[in-house]
C-alpha cells in the first residue's frame, strides 16, 4: 500500500470517528436525567452518610 492509500485511509477513518463521537455526545445528552440542586444535595447526603 502506498503512503498515499494509507494516507487517505486514515483520514477517511478519522471522518467515521468523528462522525461516531457526534453520535454519541448526541445519545448523551438525551440520556442525561436532570436533576434538580436539592435532590443532588439529597442523594449525596444519604449516600454520604
Amino acid at each position: 500500500m502506498t503512503t498515499q492509500a494509507m494516507q487517505e485511509k486514515i483520514s477517511k477513518m478519522e471522518a467515521e470517528i468523528k462522525k461516531l463521537q457526534a453520535e454519541l455526545a448526541k445519545m448523551n445528552k438525551k440520556n442525561t436525567p436532570r436533576f434538580e440542586r436539592s435532590e443532588i444535595a439529597y442523594l449525596n447526603e444519604v449516600y454520604n452518610g
